[in-house]
């Protein structure tokens, strides 16, 4: 009986092997990387139809990153994004958050990274000044019944480094939401798996503040490009804002004085965000 026939971009990846065992960090292997590839494209046949090219940049990514694409602990993931410029479907590494965890650890002098969201109900403090800490004592019972889409009220991540130092961003759900609002991804990943998003914004804030090797520098931009904030739908909003400040300035009564008039302007412009303020220029 014949073998059934090798999907292209499986062959594409199968004569490249030698090329991309030469990207493969340690414990990593390329064809266990290709046969993920296979599974994952068998799950999403949208990844079927992405470009040659994209799958193998993907594969490269996360060869010399050391991720597990699979999915699994949610390191890291193949996704089929639409490039409605290009006209073409492209597969993107999407890097998870215990991914992006572990290629922090592997790239500095971190030793554990811990972060968890903060449930409304459950006991939390910051404490600033001389005794800087947080103070979080999760509860289960709370977590059971509520959905963490309506009760997340807050997040953290804690860096830990040789000798038990400790240090922490936190981000409440006005922050958190605003990520979610600003993400090229707010229609994909923000929305079918907000939890995952809010751990994984929590860890890529804290690394801000964490000095940047060569690698994490590019890991940082890759997800940035895919996944940091869209700046052509903001472009968009803050423009239809500005219109809308524009026709509420035109409902005051010009016949009113001067003075009156210039108040009413002044009222509205200081309502709007600066982004807006600046279209209206």
């Amino acid at each position: 009986m014949p073998e059934p026939q090798k999907h292209h971009l499986i062959e594409f990846l199968s004569e490249k092997k030698d090329r991309l065992s030469d990207y493969c960090a340690p414990g990593i292997n390329a064809d266990q990387l290709i046969n993920t590839f296979n599974t994952a494209m068998i799950r999403n046949r949208e990844l079927a139809s992405c470009t040659p090219e994209s799958v193998w940049l993907a594969c490269t990514q996360c060869a010399k990153w050391a991720l597990d694409p699979t999915g699994y602990r949610n390191s890291a993931h193949f996704v089929p994004f639409n490039d409605k410029k290009k006209g073409v479907t492209e597969c993107v590494l999407m890097v998870g958050y215990n991914g992006l965890i572990d290629l922090m650890i592997r790239n500095s002098d971190l030793v554990a990274i811990h972060l968890d969201l903060v449930y409304k109900g459950e006991e939390f403090e910051v404490f600033g000044g001389t005794d800087i800490r947080i103070h979080h004592k999760p509860d289960m019972t709370i977590r059971r019944v509520n959905d963490p889409v309506k009760a997340v009220e807050a997040g953290y991540c804690v860096g830990i480094f040789p000798g038990d130092i400790k240090t922490f961003i936190t981000m409440d759900r006005t922050d958190l939401n605003k990520r979610e609002a600003a993400s090229k991804q707010a229609d994909g990943a923000w929305k079918y798996n907000k939890p995952a998003m809010w751990l994984k914004s929590l860890v890529r804030n804290y690394s801000k503040w964490q000095v940047i090797t060569p690698v994490m520098a590019e890991v940082l931009q890759h997800i940035d490009e895919y996944e940091g904030e869209d700046f052509e739908r903001r472009k968009v909003e803050n423009k239809a804002g500005a219109q809308d400040l524009q026709n509420r300035i035109n409902q005051i009564d010009h016949k009113k004085a001067d003075g009156e008039f210039a108040e009413g302007v002044i009222e509205i412009m200081n309502e709007q965000s600066p982004a807006t303020r600046e279209v209206l220029k």
